[in-house]
């Protein structure tokens, strides 16, 4: 699993969880509580849960135009969050997860 972020203090930013080291993975959807709607307009807000084993690796990456970015190894960059909590939580509009985990789902 991939998390790649745009972080303003790191620039282009990923952690890599190896599959090997999760432990639990759940995906549930609710409604947004704030404004019973999510950014979109859905109503609904998909959440994705995974836990490890083991910190997951952290990489910093430099674009390149017309070719891959290339990313080198680095410390933690959450000030030490995704070492030391190993349960991670990521809130996404379901309208942007329908179609990667139904094709999930049928695989």
């Amino acid at each position: 699993l991939v998390w790649e972020c745009l972080l303003p203090s790191y620039g282009l930013t990923k952690m890599v969880v190896r599959l090997d080291n999760v432990t639990g993975f759940d995906v549930s959807t609710r409604t947004d509580p704030a404004t019973g709607k999510d950014k979109s307009g859905s109503k609904k807000v998909t959440i994705i849960t995974v836990e490890m084993n083991t910190a997951p690796d952290f990489f910093l990456g430099t674009p390149i135009p017309r070719q891959n970015t290339q990313w080198k190894r680095t410390q933690d960059f959450t000030g030490g969050f995704a070492t030391n909590v190993l349960c991670h939580r990521v809130e996404f509009d379901t309208v942007l997860l329908t179609k990667p985990l139904n094709q999930l789902r049928i695989s």
